[in-house]
């Protein structure tokens, strides 16, 4: 036969190693311990005349108190009649009746041949008349409190039989050991949920480029200065219109909105997932705040005596202490039915009450752990809206603060730019053609007087031209000198902004980036929490189907012990 623990890995496919399993070898043997003791208690609680199934003997006892039974249940006591191996039962007495066993006229006297025994305060026997060494020694029958094996060490897991155990009854341990193994387990996966979800850092926010050239300014030429006309000559020029004045544009240079900060919405708190268990020992069931004792049948301890009245007609025949003796054991029969009724009234209400717990227990869980499953559902879907909300607040922010902001200053910036170039060009476009103007003004003048009065005035031409020809060529190379810094001051722009351009790629990248792992963080942690859900709940169907298997003997154990109860009434 395969050993404990191959039974229970065919039950419940668990891995059970040394120390680091959930169970270990250890817990394995504890819990098969326990369920010999509870696979004991039902038996005799269901059926109590299977009692014998679990039955061992002390050892010859040849001195009082050879045994405690505060861990076991005495059933009966054997003494020696002063011939070794002549056994014969010792009646049961009240503790407080120990001093008659010696009073030959009591009910109580006891000798040899109708030995007595009883339980002392301290849990042990004393038998009566005292024993001594052979042929005068006793032994004790109990039910077996102390699980061992075949070889009378101590149970563990690499056991394959158990002493002073049915074994028919073997495969109940089993299926104990093999539900409280898999409970032990359910308990382990709290501990290996996830607990936290480490988010990768954000992205820094990129610091823009600015231009570090200053923007070229226009210098306006001197202002013209017309030339001394001679101190004899009358000229008039009335008719000559002011001298052009050079009106310098202005820039204005757009601002850069304020760039607002990526806030991304905080995750959803982690739940705190309690799962449900429910501790089952030997002769009891506790679940949080509920908790009841598995009822068991506590018959009489005695039974009627019938050994002496033999005595009394066979070898004193003396037929009126027979039948006197006769009355007392009718009397301890109707004394032990009575008790036997309240006992097993006692047993049924207890059983009523501990099968109201049970009902009770099993639909406080059933609640408690789809109020749990409930908490990973809603945990599950307020992750698919955070991922959710997250991409969308991304989206948002690359668009709305960066995409628009950013795009529209460098188009303000260079439409500005532009306008201000063409200002300048066609303001200096105005003040030579008014130069112009101004010129053909003068010379109309100087022509008009020199042709009225023949004055010589060749000389304040040539004055006035090389003046207006200075005034023209620094307007010229001023406006060239313009154009050529504006030049290099747009190809600088164009450098920061290209600069610019590749830092915002870069940066949507990487927020992109951090979104995908934000989705794969959120992922794995849904795998993680899904495998785990699902496990629990394999081992918990797994655990239900043994639990019905392992009820469902108790159950048929309790029919039968009817059918035989109503059996024995009808006979």
């Amino acid at each position: 036969m395969a050993d404990f623990e191959t039974q229970v890995n065919g039950l419940t496919d668990l891995s059970i190693g040394s120390t680091s399993t959930s169970p270990s070898r250890d817990e394995l043997s504890q819990f098969l311990k326990d369920g010999v003791l509870d696979v004991t208690n039902k038996t005799i609680a269901l059926k109590s005349q299977d009692a014998f199934m679990f039955i061992r003997s002390s050892d010859e006892g040849t001195s009082q108190g050879a045994l405690a039974s505060d861990s076991s249940k005495v059933l009966t006591v054997v003494r020696e009649a002063g011939v070794n191996d002549d056994w014969r039962d010792c009646t049961f007495i009240p503790l407080g009746s120990q001093s008659r066993v010696t009073d030959t006229d009591s009910l109580y006297f006891s000798s040899k041949y109708n030995p007595s025994y009883t339980i002392e305060d301290d849990g042990k026997v004393s038998v009566y008349p005292t024993p001594a060494a052979n042929p005068n020694a006793y032994k004790i029958y109990f039910i077996n409190g102390t699980p061992v094996d075949a070889s009378g060490d101590a149970l563990a897991q690499g056991a394959s039989t158990i002493k002073y155990f049915p074994e028919d009854k073997l495969y109940l341990v089993v299926f104990y050991a093999s539900m409280q193994s898999l409970k032990s387990k359910m308990a382990s996966k709290s501990a290996l949920l996830p607990f936290d979800i480490a988010l990768p850092a954000l992205p820094q926010k990129i610091t823009i480029d600015t231009i570090t050239t200053s923007l070229p300014s226009f210098i306006a030429p001197g202002g013209f200065v017309l030339p001394q006309a001679p101190a004899d000559a009358d000229i008039s020029f009335t008719s000559v219109p002011t001298f052009p004045t050079f009106n310098k544009p202005v820039f204005a240079a757009p601002t850069l909105a304020a760039i607002g900060d990526l806030s991304l919405p905080s995750p959803p708190a982690i739940p705190d997932v309690q799962l449900q268990e429910i501790t089952i020992t030997a002769g009891s069931i506790t679940q949080d705040s509920l908790s009841s004792s598995l009822p068991v049948y506590d018959g009489p301890a005695v039974a009627p005596n019938f050994s002496d009245v033999e005595k009394w007609i066979t070898e004193e025949e003396d037929s009126e202490m027979a039948g006197t003796r006769l009355n007392a054991i009718s009397a301890q029969i109707q004394e032990f039915g009575a008790k036997v009724q309240d006992s097993v009234q006692d047993f049924n209400e207890d059983n009523v009450k501990y099968q109201a717990t049970l009902q009770a227990v099993m639909k406080n869980v059933d609640l408690k752990q789809q109020h749990e499953a409930n908490k990973l559902q809603r945990f599950s879907q307020q992750l698919a809206h955070y991922q959710a909300e997250v991409n969308s607040t991304i989206q948002v922010w690359t668009n709305e603060e960066w995409t628009q902001k950013f795009q529209k200053y460098q188009t303000d910036y260079s439409n500005l730019l532009n306008e201000y170039s063409a200002n300048v060009q066609n303001e200096s476009a105005r003040v030579g053609n008014n130069v112009q103007e101004y010129s053909q003004e003068i010379g109309k003048a100087t022509q008009t007087y020199q042709a009225e009065t023949g004055y010589d005035l060749s000389k304040f031409n040539a004055q006035v031209q090389g003046e207006l020809q200075r005034f023209t060529q620094n307007l010229t190379k001023n406006s060239t000198d313009f154009q050529n810094g504006i030049s290099k001051y747009s190809t600088e722009i164009n450098g920061v902004n290209s600069s610019n351009n590749n830092k915002l790629s870069i940066y949507s990248a990487e927020v992109q980036t951090f979104s995908a792992e934000i989705q794969g963080k959120l992922s794995e942690y849904d795998a993680k929490l899904k495998k785990q859900t699902t496990d629990y709940q394999w081992l918990n169907a797994q655990h239900d189907k043994i639990k019905a298997q392992y009820d469902e003997a108790f159950m048929a154990m309790a029919r039968m012990g009817e059918q035989q109860a109503q059996q024995a009434q009808g006979a």
